[in-house]
């Protein structure tokens, strides 16, 4: 049997690790928000340095630099993330991050970690043009009923 300080010790071992490995999934958001500020910013290496061995083969500098290059180009700088999500699959864990660029943009960037908390895939879908204001259908559904 083990003697009641081995088992304390032995529970706060075991706690220490859970607390540990859930701070690291647990901050996956604010790590997404800083990834996509990096990439946005031109700052690669950061980037890089956070991608699986599969995404480092597949992103040279030159896709970096288009990839920033026509998102600033046809959506102008990022000025902020408004909001994050979370979509869990079985084997990954994506982080869809709501970027909010210059020309009135919106577009949900989704970054893909895998189970060691590397990047393992960057989507870019189309992007959602920001809508000025719906306050005019409100008041013609009303001046119509």
């Amino acid at each position: 049997m083990f003697s009641k300080s081995r088992l304390r010790a032995f529970t706060v071992v075991l706690l220490l690790t859970a607390t540990s490995a859930w701070a690291k999934t647990g901050d996956l958001e604010s790590r997404a928000k800083t990834f996509i500020t990096d990439f946005m910013a031109g700052r690669f290496e950061k980037v890089k340095a956070q991608f699986d061995s599969t995404m480092r083969s597949e992103w040279p500098e030159s896709k970096f630099f288009g990839v920033s290059y026509t998102i600033k180009t046809q959506y102008g700088d990022l000025k902020s993330i408004p909001r994050t999500r979370e979509e869990k699959t079985p084997k990954y864990r994506v982080i869809v991050v709501t970027c909010h660029f210059s020309q009135n943009v919106d577009m949900d960037i989704k970054v893909v970690f895998d189970s060691k908390a590397r990047v393992a895939e960057l989507i870019f879908p189309t992007y959602r043009k920001q809508v000025a204001s719906t306050n005019w259908l409100l008041s013609l559904s009303r001046s119509i009923t």
